[in-house]
């Protein structure tokens, strides 16, 4: 249901919020961007890292059997397309 999705969302949203202040208070400068369109997640990654001149992406990969397929997925196509440094957080 759309409860379930908005209720995920906003979970994703406050995650990196907090990795980005964990990361403001170790000195390390960050851009946080969300973005929901018809996009793919890897291709939407790698575009504004390209256009916004990134410097490392941070990706976060759940670990088990399914959301290594399903998730695991998407990290593998950033990693294997980005430009620049990937930091890949194992959850």
């Amino acid at each position: 249901s759309q409860n379930y999705f908005d209720d995920q969302k906003q979970t994703y949203i406050q995650t990196a919020n907090r990795w980005a202040e964990e990361a403001k208070s170790l000195g390390v400068s960050t851009k946080l961007h969300i973005s929901s369109g018809g996009m793919s997640i890897p291709y939407s990654v790698l575009k504004f890292a390209h256009h916004n001149k990134v410097g490392l992406i941070a990706v976060a990969a759940k670990s088990g059997l399914v959301a290594s397929t399903l998730i695991g997925s998407v990290t593998r196509q950033i990693v294997g397309n980005a430009k620049c440094p990937i930091w890949v957080i194992h959850q």
